[in-house]
């Protein structure tokens, strides 16, 4: 898509023909079964103060993350590379971690009304503990050199 004669990454909320449409999306979380939550806490934990330290690396070192982008996909198009970066790690990024439970809600409605039987509530869909003793212990404070977005 090109927007003022540049080439985009295009919006994940916006229709290309114009109107507006709501593809609810949780970004910047880890995915595990209820099992590694209950018996492997302190791994969870860790990998989520891994994937904190590389949401900041990526905001920390555009250069190098959109170096590592060109190479992983292959996109020499430095327009591309910025929209890209701008998107996914300036506008989308969630920060803190923390999984949003209207996108969580909004995503088990789009599943139940195209078909799929879901049982569970969406609050029994996730578990912000992780992401939370991280503020709570100074991880993020400390990693953002005290400017937690």
């Amino acid at each position: 898509m090109k927007l003022f004669g540049k080439r985009i990454v295009q919006d994940q909320n916006h229709n290309s023909r114009g109107p507006w449409f709501a593809l609810p999306a949780i970004y910047s979380s880890l995915h595990t079964n209820a099992k590694s939550i209950r018996e492997r806490r302190l791994t969870v934990q860790r990998f989520v103060a891994g994937l904190a330290e590389a949401v900041y690396s990526v905001e920390a070192n555009p250069e190098k993350t959109k170096a590592s982008v060109a190479k992983v996909l292959k996109v020499k198009d430095e327009d591309v590379l910025q929209s890209s970066y701008d998107a996914y790690a300036k506008k989308l990024i969630n920060r803190r971690l923390v999984v949003p439970i209207n996108a969580v809600s909004e995503s088990v409605d789009v599943a139940r009304e195209a078909g799929t039987k879901v049982t569970k509530k969406a609050t029994d869909l996730f578990d912000n503990s992780f992401a939370d003793n991280l503020d709570k212990t100074g991880f993020l404070k400390e990693l953002w050199d005290g400017n937690v977005p």
